[in-house]
């Protein structure tokens, strides 16, 4: 059995005072570099007393700070070498001789490897099982860019289930979405840095309601991490302006295909019926079906 990273002591806490969360954000903010850390620079920084920090670590399984910043040490080390082993044979290359396309999946192959780390196996079957069990509505949800992967996310799961419902951009008719959400139904937030004002007052309000929080987020701790009855997270570190979907889409890949398995006995017809309808409007193209090459 591996031995647990920060992340996975940090998930496995089931209660944070507020001190704590500051602690906890401020260890995520300052990741991979909080080997440097003092307790004296992690208390100035995360602005609580020292003796607040010594007990986080504390509860953290850390048996004393050495032992916590060894950890992290060896944990980094391991990250080093596997970054270093991606790398091998680009140092020295020109300009034109760097293939950034292939920078690009490595970062990718980073992001999900991390991501494989931080999300038990056991927590995306829980999730699963929680969709297709599901007796309600699920509302699906994400902001600007993340609308993109909640709206493909609402699709694919539509093909599976009804009461799939995907609450647009239009902010005015957040509250008729809300008026609707019970405790038997789930929201599905789809909430990744910057993190969006109205996904946050959205999924806030459902949960009042008694709705199941299901949250897909790129950080351990978010304004909604308290409330997520379960929380997926994709890391999206990217190279230049913009940061990488493509570990969020791996997980809703993962998702949605685990909750096709739980249908599988009755699927078939319901799929049959939609690509009937599919054709009578004429969705596709016929190319495919006409033999073209």
């Amino acid at each position: 059995m591996s031995t647990p990273t920060i992340f996975d002591r940090i998930r496995a806490l089931e209660h944070l005072t507020p001190s704590e969360t500051k602690i906890a954000q401020y260890l995520d903010k300052a990741y991979p570099l909080l080997a440097l850390e003092t307790v004296t620079s992690i208390s100035e920084r995360a602005r609580v007393g020292r003796a607040t920090v010594v007990r986080f670590i504390s509860r953290l399984g850390y048996s004393s700070f050495t032992q916590f910043q060894q950890s992290l040490r060896k944990e980094l080390l391991l990250k080093l070498e596997a970054a270093g082993t991606l790398r091998q044979g680009q140092a020295g290359q020109s300009k034109d001789s760097i293939d950034p396309f292939r920078l690009h999946c490595e970062l990718i192959a980073r992001n999900l490897d991390e991501a494989c780390r931080r999300i038990d196996k056991h927590t995306m079957h829980k999730c699963a099982d929680r969709i297709a069990e599901c007796s309600g509505s699920i509302y699906i949800l994400g902001r600007r860019m993340s609308f993109g992967m909640a709206y493909l996310f609402s699709i694919q799961l539509s093909y599976l289930r009804d009461g799939v419902v995907l609450i647009d951009n239009l902010g005015g008719n957040s509250p008729n979405y809300i008026n609707q959400m019970s405790s038997q139904d789930i929201i599905f937030a789809v909430f990744q840095s910057r993190y969006s004002r109205f996904t946050e007052q959205t999924a806030l309000a459902g949960a009042q309601r008694g709705s199941c929080l299901i949250l897909l987020t790129d950080r351990e701790l978010t304004p909604l991490s308290h409330l997520a009855t379960f929380q997926l997270v994709a890391p999206s570190e990217g190279r230049y302006i913009f940061d990488s979907r493509c570990t969020g889409l791996a997980v809703l890949e993962t998702l949605v295909n685990l909750v096709a398995v739980r249908y599988k006995d009755h699927l078939s017809p319901r799929l049959k019926q939609l690509e009937t309808t599919l054709n009578d409007f004429n969705t596709f193209s016929t190319w495919g079906k006409s033999g073209k090459a």
